[in-house]
């Protein structure tokens, strides 16, 4: 996850590696973290269907962000 403000904007974004080849990202330290980037996929010990992973992570985010779940099945429901 990222924020950042310019010139009095909020920037925010977020990125979630599930099934990314980790090589290509060997020289990034995101931050300037020290850690590593890794992936669901690495994590889990398997890959996983992105479009479920989409699903999971939007009712998530609906539910902390309202306290109250969203449909899984509709990617694009409105958070906020």
């Amino acid at each position: 996850m990222g924020l950042a403000v310019k010139q009095g904007v909020s920037l925010h974004g977020l990125a979630l590696n599930v099934n990314t080849r980790l090589e290509d990202f060997g020289l990034i330290r995101g931050c300037g973290l020290a850690a590593s980037p890794t992936s669901l996929a690495r994590e889990l010990g398997r890959p996983l269907p992105l479009g479920a992973v989409g699903r999971h992570l939007v009712e998530a985010l609906a539910h902390r962000l309202h306290g109250q779940g969203r449909q899984a099945g509709n990617p694009s429901a409105r958070v906020g």
